[in-house]
């Protein structure tokens, strides 16, 4: 292993988290190449396109989404070549299109490489760096340097996944117990008290409320510091209501996911608005309610959500189940037991 190896080695593997990592990172880069500012972007699968994993040069907004790798002609030549490019003639400057609505500047593009395979591309991104990549020294260094981060990068994400899945699978533990105690017919606004509590603390949400919906209007069951004005004023970025989505095509909406993270906000000065879960509340194909719960967990996984609105469900036809009259209290219990196998088998 050379001296560069063995010091970034030391340096990188020490942390466990994305974010830790990326914190090292950054600081390798300003003592040893003069960049504050840089960017790690991923190959999807088709190589026809990539995103931004990390930055602190492009905004937020546009680590959500793919970019077509054949539209920036810099990241088209270091993908084609595999090896590291910059911008041909600085007179014309050096800000790169990343598509229509995005312009950055890169001092210079890096191949990520682990294991011979291409996972992407690193940019430099300081305009106040003299660093000069060109120089073939300094291109050594740097890339000694990306090798090591890309083994790190690959070890850090391959032990969260493995943390993402334990977690997952706590879930849906948590949600099969959680689910047995209400194969026994109860109060149904217990049921729903119950539910809310059980969805805040798996989501380590702030507030929570469900509310019955009938003839068009909202109905309070249970309300942990959420009113439903506050649910139905809640707009995507560009100004739609998001309950009136919600349903209309009856199905739940989160806003942070992953890569998909959707921007919201509120129309108030007195409240935070970090993000929204919506879930809407279906017994026979008809909407009769939704639970909300805001301020969770930004690390949620789409799977969890999904085992999440598979409980919720499950509450949903519960409810509905021991304050159906027409039944007998047998009747009900033979029904929510059905149930209740029925949802195991969409939890697993």
């Amino acid at each position: 292993m050379s001296m560069h190896h063995s010091k970034y080695f030391n340096i990188l593997f020490d942390e466990t988290s994305s974010e830790k990592l990326y914190a090292a990172i950054h600081k390798v880069i300003q003592d040893d190449f003069g960049s504050y500012f840089f960017s790690v972007c991923y190959l999807e699968q088709d190589e026809s396109y990539f995103y931004v994993d990390y930055s602190n040069s492009i905004g937020e907004q546009f680590c959500s989404k793919p970019f077509f790798l054949f539209n920036t002609p810099l990241i088209k030549k270091c993908y084609t070549y595999g090896k590291p490019s910059y911008i041909e003639n600085s007179d014309e400057g050096d800000f790169v299109e990343i598509d229509s609505s995005c312009f950055t500047f890169i001092n210079a593009c890096f191949p990520l490489i682990f294991r011979g395979r291409l996972l992407g591309f690193f940019l430099f991104q300081d305009e106040e760096s003299n660093y000069d990549f060109r120089d073939e020294r300094n291109a050594e260094a740097v890339t000694a340097f990306l090798e090591i981060a890309a083994c790190a990068l690959v070890s850090v994400k391959r032990i969260e996944e493995e943390g993402r899945k334990n977690h997952l699978q706590q879930v849906k533990l948590n949600c099969i117990e959680f689910l047995s105690g209400l194969v026994e017919p109860i109060d149904g606004n217990l049921i729903a008290v119950r539910l809310l509590q059980h969805i805040v603390d798996l989501l380590h949400g702030e507030v929570g409320a469900i509310h019955r919906l009938e003839k068009g209007e909202a109905h309070p069951i249970v309300e942990l510091g959420l009113p439903f004005e506050f649910i139905s004023q809640v707009k995507y970025a560009g100004g739609d209501f998001i309950l009136n989505h919600v349903l209309h095509e009856k199905a739940p909406f989160y806003s942070a996911i992953g890569k998909n993270k959707q921007r919201v906000f509120i129309e108030s000065n007195d409240v935070l608005l970090k993000n929204i879960a919506l879930i809407p509340l279906t017994v026979d194909d008809e909407t009769v309610g939704i639970l909300s719960a805001v301020n969770y967990n930004d690390e949620t996984s789409e799977e969890i959500f999904t085992v999440i609105n598979n409980c919720v469900q499950f509450c949903a036809q519960a409810y509905a189940t021991v304050n159906d009259n027409s039944l007998t209290p047998q009747q009900k219990a033979n029904k929510l037991r059905k149930r209740f196998f029925l949802s195991l088998s969409h939890l697993f």
